[in-house]
């Protein structure tokens, strides 16, 4: 009998056999407790860091012990790094809005800063130029993602920096890491990209390993899809910086692009909870995407990686689509790295094209990847997959020219939250694939988790 059947026949005992199923499903869809009574969990008191008990009792949220210890460690964490710091001055800068100007300023006077936006609001610009500001007054400046493309990105664009994924950084490589890792950041900023993926037990890690003194400068978008795992702490921190600490928060909402505007109203509408429209999936052909890849800048991005309309299933299809089509030369498949391979300098995410020279649907040994920067035999890479579609998931910290999102019937699970990062991933153009009754109940509930973070954040104000 394994550990887990083990925890799951305690808890049973303990609290009944229904409840005890109703706390497991929810931790399993994320969230890190349950809204109800169990008269005979143990009684807690907010300030407890551990309990011994299979079930503790916060008020009215029930919390299985592990998931208490992980928020209660966020809390912690988080509150200790909130201290005094010596203000740097800003630099008087004429390329930055309003908005923007305010961001940087707050950025360099607090120790904890979240700035938060939407795509084409120049989060990215804003960051580099709180980093270059900080850089010259010689401060040394660390940055991370929770992905390798997203670490790649932030890279580029900010220049001389130091950086890479929050596993590499802090040296995760099982779960004892992330609970028990002693690593530290050492450096006088630590800028983190694409907040919003980062689940609570990788929050944890980061911020224990951040340096009282060090300045943690948490970006990203706080309405797009949380994190695969537990937590939806980065929206959470968010909320409580603007009610409480409005020094330490900025948003940024004017769009950059003119080009990005309707865009972004269908984002916004999303957000609200009111409907949009899409295209019928039934009759969709396919096939009929075939000649756009051959132009650049086209994705399809679905909402599940499984089912007719899933990423495996439109993947295989274009890709004997393109099979078939194959006359011989040079042929160009986009594909993404599944596991990262620092050897090669390949993050996971990142996206490539395999450039084969016949139609064989197997890895021959003259296949490389063209990376743009890089071209490495395809054989030597850890992982590969066809990369026509992606789910939205994935594609999370990418933005593409021309995007078609498919929202087939079980997308509505993840909430309204997956519609408005599918639709942001669009630069120039975006057709919208589903039919009304599954948009509607996407849009009609949120993805969001239930935790008691930002209730244990505003009771330590008092």
């Amino acid at each position: 009998m394994n550990d887990e059947v083990v925890i799951d026949q305690l808890v049973a005992e303990s609290v009944g056999a229904p409840e005890a199923a109703e706390m497991m499903e929810a931790v399993r869809q994320g969230h890190l407790c349950v809204k109800k009574v169990v008269p005979t969990a143990r009684e807690l008191h907010g300030d407890e860091e551990w309990f011994e008990e299979p079930i503790g009792q916060w008020g009215d949220l029930a919390y299985f012990q592990r998931c208490w210890v992980m928020e209660s460690r966020v809390v912690r964490e988080l509150k200790r790094l909130m201290v005094d710091v010596k203000p740097i001055d800003m630099i008087a800068t004429g390329s930055l809005n309003e908005g923007q100007k305010e961001a940087v300023s707050k950025g360099l006077q607090t120790s904890v800063f979240c700035l938060s936006g939407g795509p084409g609001t120049g989060k990215t610009h804003t960051v580099a130029e709180l980093v270059g500001q900080f850089s010259d007054a010689g401060g040394e400046v660390i940055v991370a993602a929770p992905t390798g493309k997203a670490v790649a990105e932030l890279m580029r664009r900010l220049g001389n920096v130091k950086g890479g994924t929050l596993h590499r950084l802090l040296g995760v490589r099982s779960v004892s890491d992330v609970l028990w890792g002693k690593k530290k950041l050492d450096a006088g900023m630590v800028v983190v990209d694409e907040c919003s993926m980062i689940d609570v037990g990788m929050w944890g890690a980061l911020l224990s390993a951040i340096r009282e003194g060090t300045r943690l400068v948490l970006v990203g978008g706080h309405d797009q899809l949380p994190p695969v795992e537990a937590g939806t702490v980065y929206e959470e921190v968010c909320r409580w910086m603007k009610e409480c600490h409005p020094k330490c928060y900025a948003h940024l909402d004017e769009c950059m692009r003119s080009d990005q505007v309707e865009i972004l109203e269908m984002a916004a509408r999303v957000k609200e909870g009111k409907i949009i429209e899409g295209k019928s999936l039934k009759g969709l052909d396919v096939g009929e995407w075939k000649e756009r890849f051959e132009r650049s800048g086209f994705r399809i991005l679905s909402c599940l990686r499984e089912g007719p309309f899933g990423v495996e299933a439109i993947n295989r299809e274009l890709f004997e689509a393109f099979r078939k089509g194959y006359r011989g030369g040079e042929w160009r498949i986009p594909v993404m790295a599944t596991r990262t391979s620092y050897e090669y300098e390949v993050c996971n995410g990142e996206m490539g094209e395999l450039v084969k020279q016949s139609g064989s649907v197997e890895l021959e040994a003259d296949d490389v990847v063209d990376f743009g920067d890089k071209v490495i035999p395809a054989v030597l890479l850890p992982g590969l997959e066809l990369a026509y579609a992606i789910s939205v998931h994935k594609s999370q910290g990418s933005e593409y020219d021309n995007v078609a999102l498919l929202v087939p019937p079980g997308s509505e699970i993840f909430g309204r939250e997956i519609l408005y990062t599918g639709i942001t991933r669009a630069r120039l153009s975006l057709e919208v694939y589903g039919e009304a009754e599954t948009i509607e109940l996407c849009v009609a509930q949120s993805a969001q988790k239930l935790s008691g973070i930002r209730r244990k954040l505003e009771c330590l104000e008092a």
